[in-house]
């Protein structure tokens, strides 16, 4: 798959919603779509300053999607369960799956709020980002029950949560039967409280945070990541570290995984969206921590290339490509 798109096509105005089939699937994942509004600006400032922005575009993006859009990269099965506003359609959101082959059975489409929005803005060392969650400000206990609903009734190997759905992911993460239950709290761990972070990590197996969201865990929580996966049976917690790599914690080891070289650096907002559905989706098939973070940590490199989470999709024969350093 190789999805190099022009963002916001607007050429379809409905989305038809299909009953969820009942089919094993490997990854169930719950997370936004949304529209990106990407910043781009020679370096990013305080509060109180204003900044130039040297481009700016839309693209399709949202924890969720990103994810489920990069596990597929690795021919993994996912059903994407997120809130969709009226607009989607007209977005040209809902072409943009069709064209992707990818399932919009697990979608809750809403007629009174428009699709979420995320605004970013980033240099080449950080990024700033501001949600706007529209059907969730709204709809919230709608889309929880239709979520949980497929939680219970859909077979699945893995489940993966993420941000902007504290109360939900913590239901779904208690009564998934994945056999590997997945989070990645995201912008979720500013306003989390200690209860729900702890309510969510005691039903965790494999823990997504950057170095960001690592250390404000840490804080709220007062103990570092390795007691905290003693203390809740986590299996396996990743802390992705930007142009540095990551640090994988599994069975006991901590590991250094080398960060890949991208070809320039552009775009700092998503990659971590990329290297977990590359690592779920490469770690359901190897049961290889190790090999898995690497071949996530190249997924990503590729991530920085563009402005937008989707908008360079590698090839497997890209990635492999890159890892063995054999690229032209």
């Amino acid at each position: 798959m190789n999805q190099r798109f022009n963002p916001l096509i607007t050429n379809l105005s409905c989305l038809v919603m299909h009953p969820v089939k009942s089919r094993a699937r490997d990854i169930l994942c719950i997370g936004e779509s949304a529209v990106d509004v990407l910043g781009f600006t020679g370096r990013l400032v305080d509060s109180e300053s204003s900044m130039h922005l040297t481009k700016l575009r839309e693209s399709y993006g949202g924890r969720g999607s990103n994810f489920l859009i990069f596990s597929r990269v690795f021919g993994a099965d996912s059903l994407l369960v997120s809130p969709v506003g009226y607009d989607f359609g007209s977005l040209g959101y809902a072409l943009y799956f069709e064209k992707s082959r990818i399932d919009t059975s697990g979608l809750f489409r809403s007629e009174k709020s428009a699709t979420p929005r995320a605004f970013i803005f980033s240099d080449k060392q950080d990024s700033r980002t501001f949600f706007y969650g529209g059907v969730l400000n709204n709809e919230r206990d709608a889309f929880a029950k239709h979520a949980l609903s497929l939680v219970k009734k859909t077979d699945y190997r893995a489940l993966y949560c993420t941000a902007g759905l504290r109360e939900i992911n913590e239901q779904a993460l208690a009564i998934s039967k994945a056999s590997l239950n997945c989070y990645a709290p995201g912008h979720e761990i500013f306003y989390n409280t200690s209860r729900g972070l702890k309510k969510c990590l005691s039903c965790t197996n494999l823990l997504f945070l950057n170095e960001l969201e690592a250390q404000i865990m840490e804080k709220k929580l007062k103990s570092p990541i390795e007691h905290l996966m003693e203390d809740y049976g986590i299996k396996i917690a990743i802390v992705t570290l930007g142009g540095n790599g990551s640090e994988l914690h599994v069975d006991g080891a901590h590991i250094h995984i080398l960060p890949y070289k991208p070809r320039r650096v552009i775009n700092t907002a998503g990659p971590g969206d990329a290297f977990a559905g590359a690592f779920v989706a490469n770690y359901l098939k190897s049961k290889d921590a190790v090999y898995s973070a690497r071949v996530a940590s190249a997924t990503a490199s590729f991530v920085v290339e563009e402005l937008g989470c989707q908008a360079n999709i590698p090839e497997i024969g890209e990635i492999m490509r890159r890892m063995k350093g054999t690229e032209t």
